[in-house]
């Protein structure tokens, strides 16, 4: 039961309803008189539909950090990520995401890179990872990992095994998270999945400051009422000893 509606309006019983989810939703109402006879409407029937909107956000600070050495800070047209273990290089991107504050619920969202160079000692599987952050805000300058976002949990892990080609993190968890915590920035850590001093694997990106830079892309849905049935007035009929 939604609700229960004492009062006319202009000689209507009127309850304000809102749906969170798509579907099919059946309605009807039941009236009760003073002698606590019972009367209830025909069914009517709404259908919520979910539409999904698409929307692409450009990184608008990245840089790469090392986080064995608190002063290095790469600021460049490119961005490397390598997985010596000693002396890892990672990179990391922000967005802003203040555009999705109002959005609806976030259906996909990947992160997109465009490999321009891959280096590998060996010809295993080249894995990377991306994870989540602390999103708080740093300037591209400046960043290093003494000042810059502290790494989160891990949030995706894909093969790269070309260049000159786009590969997509699933970024879906991580920016979800940053929404519910109210954050107009997401934050992104890229490194290597497999550190070793042993095996060096590496690949470069574009930033934002050259073609093809690295964004994200996002999916959400918006709710609408798009079909209605048996719209209108519902007349509801109380039996009472046999009259009505």
């Amino acid at each position: 039961m939604l609700d229960t509606v004492n009062t006319p309006i202009d000689g209507k019983y009127l309850l304000p309803w809102s749906s969170t989810n798509p579907g099919m939703y059946t309605f009807s109402a039941r009236a009760f008189d003073d002698e606590g006879d019972i009367g209830v409407s025909q069914d009517w029937y709404v259908a919520v539909e979910d539409h999904l909107k698409s929307l692409e956000i450009l990184s608008s600070e990245d840089a790469n950090i090392k986080p064995a050495d608190t002063y290095y800070n790469g600021d460049w047209g490119a961005l490397g990520v390598y997985g010596k273990e000693s002396d890892p290089k990672v990179a990391i991107l922000s967005f802003d995401v203040s555009e999705l504050a109002s959005a609806g619920a976030i259906r996909t969202a990947a992160l997109d890179v465009y490999v321009t160079k891959l280096r590998t000692e060996t010809e295993s599987t080249h894995q990377f990872s991306v994870y989540s952050t602390d999103n708080s805000e740093w300037d591209e300058t400046t960043v290093t990992s003494a000042n810059g976002p502290t790494k989160g949990t891990l949030v995706d892990t894909i093969t790269i095994d070309d260049e000159r080609e786009t590969f997509s993190f699933d970024i879906a968890a991580a920016l979800k998270n940053a929404l519910a915590e109210g954050s107009s920035n997401l934050t992104l850590w890229v490194e290597d999945a497999n550190l070793n001093d042993d095996i060096r694997e590496e690949f470069e990106f574009h930033s934002w400051k050259k073609d093809k830079p690295p964004k994200i892309i996002i999916e959400y849905g918006e709710f609408s009422l798009s079909a209605q049935y048996n719209e209108g007035t519902q007349e509801i009929v109380v039996h009472n000893n046999g009259d009505h």
